[in-house]
């Protein structure tokens, strides 16, 4: 996914998984070594959250996180998931929120 796009989208698998990386840059005014954690909020596409993830630098400012996919088993789990990304400072201040989503779709 670029962050230009509205949507991205992926089909889930009917057999097998795929992994599924999400990346970012993330800069801070006093400097890289001034970023204490980069993390997402992600929601099912029922709205309930799953969990807060943590990202990991990857080199030049970029973080991530790979996840594998696996086939869905039930209706509810294809639909719109709902990302919210933020980063901490060493003084625990947060960044602004990026908000982004990825709709999975029955193959």
């Amino acid at each position: 996914c670029d962050w230009s796009s509205d949507v991205c989208s992926s089909d889930l698998p009917i057999t097998g998984s795929f992994d599924l990386t999400i990346s970012l840059t993330a800069t801070d005014p006093d400097g890289s070594c001034d970023i204490n954690s980069v993390f997402f909020d992600a929601y099912r596409s029922t709205g309930n959250l799953i969990g807060r993830i943590p990202m990991f630098p990857v080199g030049n400012d970029i973080y991530s996180f790979t996840n594998p996919v696996t086939p869905a088993t039930s209706d509810t789990l294809y639909g719109y998931y709902k990302y919210i990304f933020q980063a901490r400072d060493n003084s625990g201040a947060l960044s602004n929120q990026i908000t982004d989503s990825i709709k999975f779709v029955r193959p």
